[in-house]
């Protein structure tokens, strides 16, 4: 009897240690300097290929995290509709512009991305000056 609850927990053991499969995807968020000018476009760009490099179809959804627990969308460049589940194929670029009342704040701008059934989400903090 003890044998075989010593056998079931080493199996148990050697499950949890097998290291989790490579993620489908890679997404690269690449940006200018983490304190942007309020006023000023602050371009980034995103880039999901799978693991060969190539461009794979995804969705992106933008928030901004305020210091006191806020959660903002972010709107899609000029227009006043919010990045949530838009369409790309590899490559999505876009700007943000900080407005006078963020200066000095420590934001965190957050972008979930999915992409062959998987989500992952990609956080860059700024602090606006």
């Amino acid at each position: 009897m003890r044998l075989r609850v010593v056998v079931v927990l080493l199996a148990l053991v050697g499950v949890a240690s097998v290291p989790a499969a490579t993620p489908p995807f890679r997404a690269v968020l690449k940006a200018p300097a983490a304190n942007p000018v309020v006023n000023v476009r602050w371009y980034y760009s995103l880039r999901v290929t799978d693991l060969r490099g190539r461009p794979i179809a995804a969705t992106v959804t933008a928030h901004m995290l305020d210091p006191f627990g806020g959660v903002h969308p972010v709107e899609y460049g000029p227009t006043k509709k919010p990045i949530v589940g838009f369409r790309f194929k590899g490559m999505f670029r876009d700007y943000l512009e900080f407005p006078p009342e963020s200066r000095g704040f420590s934001l965190r701008f957050r972008l979930t991305v999915e992409a062959k059934g998987k989500r992952r989400v990609l956080i860059r903090q700024v602090v606006p000056r």
